[in-house]
């Protein structure tokens, strides 16, 4: 068949973005597979859209992770003949362009993914990341959302690594890409509103600090995750880095966050975690 299917993975989303979000990309593309991840109002998903034509549902028993239900949607429309799959965010709404740009660079070699500029809805402007003018350009990686992903790459690549369950698995999945020797685009025509936590922006001294603001649980996947990372890959300055990462995450969050004792006990357990994976 070979074609375009596109993703969203769930989990107890706000329904009124996620129909913007299937409203913004249904039309796009053949086929759109919504993964769940065992959320509280799958009832109301599948009672909105279990009838729409070329809308597959799957549900799973529990929460297996933003990893998983990657590669159950990537290895569901593999099997359908698809040869490339835009994967979303349950709250990241496309824009009407989308696919219609990717379209231009499906037949350059060797590209595992091609991704948009994104415009986080709670950066400051002159904080936002700043991309060329020319209509695309290689980068060295990208988050998940609204990227269009080169099935048979994913393939010899081995899937989204699961063991990272959440939180930098977008991040991981681009370094194997560069290291195999394949390559990231982003194609600056694209422009897609998204948003990161509950970002804010304080200084400190001459410096603008960018806080995530996430939950407990999400702490201890993102330290987790920083240790695991700079194991698997032995990056430069390898697990020193990596733990002065994990350090400063700790202190960011103990001076400019709510919740300190919940989320600095997450990080630390995630530092404990990552040593042992």
């Amino acid at each position: 068949m070979g074609g375009i299917a596109a993703s969203i993975i769930l989990f107890n989303p706000d329904l009124l973005r996620l129909n913007e979000n299937i409203e913004a990309i249904y039309q796009q593309v053949e086929l759109l597979v919504l993964i769940d991840n065992n959320s509280n109002n799958i009832q109301a998903i599948e009672s909105e859209y279990g009838s729409y034509e070329n809308i597959s549902i799957i549900k799973n028993k529990e929460n297996f992770g933003i990893a998983k239900a990657l590669n159950q949607a990537m290895l569901f429309c593999q099997s359908k003949g698809y040869t490339w799959v835009l994967t979303l965010d349950q709250d990241s709404v496309c824009p009407s362009n989308l696919i219609q740009e990717y379209h231009k660079y499906l037949e350059m070699p060797k590209v595992a993914i091609i991704s948009p500029v994104i415009d986080d809805r709670n950066m400051r402007e002159d904080t936002t990341v700043k991309h060329s003018t020319d209509d695309f350009e290689e980068i060295e990686k990208c988050i998940t959302s609204a990227t269009l992903t080169n099935v048979e790459i994913w393939r010899i690549l081995g899937g989204f690594d699961e063991v990272m369950f959440i939180d930098l698995v977008d991040f991981e999945y681009c370094m194997r890409i560069l290291q195999k020797g394949y390559k990231i685009l982003r194609v600056n025509t694209v422009i897609l509103l998204h948003e990161v936590g509950r970002i804010t922006q304080p200084k400190f001294l001459f410096w603008d600090l960018i806080i995530l603001n996430h939950s407990p649980f999400r702490k201890y996947y993102i330290a987790r995750n920083i240790i695991y990372l700079a194991k698997k890959h032995r990056t430069r300055g390898g697990i020193i880095m990596a733990y002065l990462r994990a350090i400063k995450l700790l202190m960011q969050t103990e001076v400019y966050e709510d919740d300190k004792a919940k989320k600095g006990m997450a990080i630390l357990r995630g530092i404990k975690s990552g040593w042992k994976l």
